[in-house]
């Protein structure tokens, strides 16, 4: 995969965890929609992933003029709508995200894609983490939501 675009909750996560220089370890060709960077810049003050945005290394935001129809008919957000469409029109690219309408969409166009959990157990298996366990336990705490099945699935995917 040569680029990954990021939509803006994974980025948060990966923020609000002080894990954000892991996040470009795991993803290193990351593509960020205006809208998304828009989207994580109204957040609240103080938010790291907007300090993380405002960086002179951080990565490359990329305008999304106008949403595919094929992605407009699924009726999402402005970020996923923009992930997703840069990933259609932009064949190779992946896109990362959690809003399971926006997944939905993404496996539907045959769009590569990956979730925050699924970039947690890619930086364990690559030597990133030394223990995802810690993290997962912190996931409720910031604000993502998830089920116990799927925090179960990423330790066991985590330890292979």
């Amino acid at each position: 995969m040569t680029e990954w675009v990021v939509n803006a909750s994974p980025i948060i996560v990966f923020a609000r965890l002080g894990l954000l220089e892991t996040l470009e370890s795991v993803v290193p060709n990351l593509v960020i929609p205006l809208g998304v960077a828009e989207e994580i810049k109204a957040g609240p003050e103080g938010n790291p992933a907007a300090a993380w945005l405002a960086n002179a290394e951080a990565p490359q935001i990329v305008n999304v003029p106008a949403i595919n129809p094929a992605v407009a008919g699924w009726d999402l957000g402005k970020g996923e709508s923009e992930v997703l469409t840069y990933c259609h029109d932009h064949k190779g690219c992946g896109a990362v995200l959690d809003d399971y309408a926006a997944r939905k969409c993404a496996t539907a166009l045959g769009i590569p894609l990956r979730g925050t959990l699924g970039l947690l157990v890619l930086a364990k298996r690559r030597g990133l983490l030394a223990d995802i366990a810690p993290i997962l336990n912190q996931l409720p705490r910031i604000g993502f939501r998830v089920t116990p099945a799927l925090m179960d699935e990423a330790r066991h995917l985590a330890d292979k």
